[in-house]
């Protein structure tokens, strides 16, 4: 039977890092990778077929051409990762790279087994096994190179980058004990290379409540509001203009203070995923507070 293509294996709910650090040895952790949430559906041959947001529908051909066809795993395997290239770090990253590579965290089928139901550690047991297979029969190179070390197409004969084709082009998120999240955060999401951590439950089936928890940075800001309408408000802070959605029980009022939770910033200044927390009524003096800002 076709699996329904909104099926949903990331993660769900919230968790902080000192609680995660203490689950005990049930759980895991992995870094969030900033990306696009995927489904990858393989072709007899192990090959890319099928690349599925998560509202169902197929990504453009301009935004994953060079992904389809690569073969890495084994025939008709249905898996679930983060695509690079469609967030502002996720962009940054192909680009750096000089090509997109999947980031693996699940699989829902594996040589014809349906993992769905049946716990993460099994599923990601499959997720390697898988990938061993297809790295067994090598397939990433497509070019040679001469004696002056530039390369060459395998067919054409002309120059081209190194991009594989092959198993390279999906990478399995590493993963460590639920103790070690700290660390695990120290490495990965405060040297900027992840938006949070997961945290897993290694006995879970896909769905199960608190299966898999987000650990994400959040901080803080306080923002004038300038001007709000329709559920949306316009805020300033720090010369940099950005909305946020109105939260109920929060009056807005244009030139008002309010603090603002994100996590992080855009290379604009501007702040990632803002929520309205609460009105600075603590702060009285609003043009004594821009003056202190200014200093």
């Amino acid at each position: 039977m076709p699996r329904n293509p909104i099926d949903y294996a990331g993660a769900v709910g919230r968790i902080d890092l000192a609680t995660a650090g203490k689950l005990g040895d049930r759980f895991a952790v992995q870094p969030k990778i900033d990306g696009a949430y995927c489904r990858i559906v393989l072709d007899g041959e192990g090959r890319i077929e099928r690349l599925i947001s998560r509202s169902g529908r197929e990504f453009g051909e301009r935004q994953v051409a060079d992904l389809i066809g690569c073969r890495i795993g084994t025939a008709g395997a249905e898996l679930v990762g983060e695509i690079e290239g469609h967030t502002e770090v996720g962009c940054a990253m192909a680009a750096r790279r000089g090509y997109q590579i999947l980031h693996l965290f699940d699989a829902l089928r594996v040589d014809g087994r349906d993992l769905a139901g049946e716990p993460y550690q099994a599923r990601r047991d499959a997720l390697w096994r898988m990938q061993i297979a297809a790295a067994d029969g090598d397939v990433d190179r497509h070019w040679t190179e001469d004696a002056t070390g530039r390369a060459h197409d395998l067919e054409s004969g002309r120059f081209r980058q190194r991009i594989p084709r092959g198993w390279r082009r999906a990478e399995i998120v590493p993963q460590v004990a639920a103790a070690r999240a700290d660390l695990l955060w120290a490495e990965h999401v405060a040297s900027g290379d992840a938006e949070g951590l997961v945290v897993v439950a290694l006995d879970a089936p896909i769905g199960r409540r608190n299966a898999k928890r987000k650990i994400k940075l959040v901080e803080h800001i306080d923002a004038a509001c300038v001007a709000h309408a329709a559920g949306v408000a316009v805020m300033i802070w720090d010369g940099r203009t950005f909305t946020v959605g109105c939260r109920k029980g929060v009056e807005m009022r244009a030139g008002g203070l309010y603090e603002v939770g994100h996590e992080g910033f855009y290379e604009s200044g501007t702040p990632r995923f803002p929520r309205l927390v609460r009105e600075r009524l603590d702060i009285v003096d609003l043009a004594a507070w821009r003056a202190a800002r200014a200093s």
